[in-house]
Formats: C-alpha cells, sequence, structure tokens
C-alpha cells in the first residue's frame, strides 16, 4: 500500500509514472480472486483505476507470478493448468520491463 500511496502523491505533484514492475509478493496484486473485505482498500482496483487515469502500465513479474500461481491464459496453457486468475488489466513479462522502465524514466523506486 505504501507503492500505491506514493504514486498517488507523485501523480497529484504531476509528476508522470512509465510503468509499475510487481515482482515478489506484489505479483498477487494482479491475481483477480484475491477479494478483500468491503471495509478494506481493494488495491488491484487502486492500481487500475490510477492506471487508466494518468496513462500507465502494470506489469508483473513472470517468475513472482507463476511462484505464486497468478497466471494468465498464456501462462495456464503452456503449464498444463486448466484455468488463469490474471487480471487482464496487467501484463506477465520479463525483467526486461523493469530494466526498460528504468531506460525511459529518470527515476526508480523499488520497495519491498
Amino acid at each position: 500500500m505504501t507503492a500505491l500511496n506514493l504514486a498517488k502523491a507523485l501523480l497529484d505533484q504531476e509528476h508522470e509514472i512509465f510503468r509499475v514492475f510487481f515482482y515478489g509478493d506484489g505479483a498477487n496484486t494482479g491475481n483477480v480472486l484475491v477479494s478483500p473485505m468491503k471495509d478494506q482498500l481493494d488495491v488491484r482496483s487502486e492500481w487500475i483505476k490510477l492506471s487508466k487515469q494518468y496513462n500507465f502500465e502494470l506489469v508483473i513479474c513472470i517468475a513472482g507470478a507463476l511462484n505464486r500461481g497468478v497466471l494468465g491464459k498464456t501462462e495456464s496453457d503452456q503449464n498444463g493448468k486448466d484455468s488463469f486468475n490474471l487480471d487482464p488489466n496487467f501484463l506477465i513479462s520479463g525483467l526486461g520491463q523493469l530494466v526498460e522502465a528504468g531506460m525511459a524514466s529518470d527515476r526508480v523506486i523499488t520497495f519491498k
């Protein structure tokens, strides 16, 4: 949630975000099966709303996704699974997307 709050604050100050790359446990952010309680913030929906409003990508690290059971259609087919649970507003990709984002940006901020 710290990353989401920082992103909102930066965008409010008219900074730009090129891409958000979710790795490790952050890969769970793209899982459509996560259903927060009504009194909890729906972090996935907040990221989606922000990315649509400010036009930036939401990318999930493929290693983090596979290790946590977050699969898109392609990954599901490749791994012989019968279903997938990746929110269609997120992309699954490799570290090349993170490197590209770093090259296209003046700063890269990471959270554990």
